[in-house]
């Protein structure tokens, strides 16, 4: 029996340490798959901050071509309107000095037609008010 229980203790001691082999070998591995997700995770935080640059960047290009052509299409307007101010000026300050040097050349004819455009006027006026 002193022979079977030393087998069972030199079986145990195997087995314990077979156990802590196992339990090291566990940790060790354990530790392993750890550090590897944490380098999967890191790649992957990594990889989707890189995205969301080119992303952002791509936004920005576009966004800056936008308000690149929105600034252009304004200031085109400006001009255009600028222009057309200036001419609608230029024609009506020619209208008015066009008009001054016929009135200068026939005063009489001027005021003469003046009257009948207010009487023209005067009489229309009076015949929507009769209506009414």
């Amino acid at each position: 029996m002193a022979t079977q229980e030393h087998e069972f203790s030199k079986a145990g001691a195997k087995a314990g340490s077979n156990l802590g082999k196992f339990a090291d070998d566990v940790q060790a591995n354990g530790k392993d798959m750890i550090n590897k997700g944490k380098n999967m995770a890191n790649n992957a935080m990594d990889k989707g901050e890189n995205a969301l640059d080119d992303a952002t960047n791509k936004i920005g290009d576009k966004l800056g071509n936008v308000k690149e052509q929105v600034v252009n299409f304004l200031s085109d307007g400006k001009e255009q309107l600028t222009e057309f101010s200036d001419r609608a000026m230029e024609e009506g300050k020619r209208y008015v000095q066009d008009f001054e040097k016929t009135v200068r050349k026939s005063p009489v004819a001027s005021v003469a037609i003046a009257a009948g455009v207010g009487a023209v006027v005067t009489g229309l006026m009076m015949k929507a008010l009769q209506r009414d």
